[in-house]
């Protein structure tokens, strides 16, 4: 179960200033992953719903893969289930924002993470993957790492 707030207790957010910090309780791997949100600098520097609603599909992929509607995609690249000693599944998250799917990835499956972003994005992202990288690795997450995206225009 996923549990949103500033602890597991009272489910309130922390702000100060422009930044809200607020901890997720991720049941499975018995731990609390932060995340630092700056909402008056965009939509980038937000949770959205979408975004924790995968980090429970994953808490709960994590708890019980049979019942989970991750499965079926997930076998294609693991074949023996989160806990498993195979080799870990490799993921690059494009346009992370806050990073909280990559972090909750590399904390529940075990895999190796890459987050990015455009550079007006990437301390914040850099803060919470930074802000994470223990909860990750106890949990069996073998490296969660950061870096920025580039655009490129052509212009004709």
């Amino acid at each position: 179960m996923l549990q949103i707030g500033e602890n597991e207790v009272d489910g309130e957010i922390i702000s100060s200033g422009e930044s809200e910090l607020q901890n997720y309780r991720i049941d499975s791997i018995e731990s609390t992953v932060m995340i630092r949100q700056l909402p008056s600098l965009g939509i980038s520097f937000k949770l959205w719903l979408p975004a924790t609603t995968l980090v429970t599909l994953l808490d709960n992929y994590r708890r019980d893969p049979s019942t989970s509607p991750l499965t079926r995609t997930l076998s294609k690249f693991k074949s023996d289930g989160p806990d498993s000693s195979s080799s870990p599944i490799n993921i690059v998250e494009l346009g992370s924002g806050t990073g909280i799917v990559g972090i909750a990835a590399a904390a529940t499956l075990g895999a190796n993470v890459t987050v990015t972003d455009l550079p007006n994005v990437i301390e914040n992202l850099r803060f919470n993957a930074d802000a994470n990288a223990e909860a990750a690795a106890r949990s069996g997450g073998k490296r969660l790492t950061w870096f920025t995206t580039s655009i490129f225009m052509n212009h004709s």
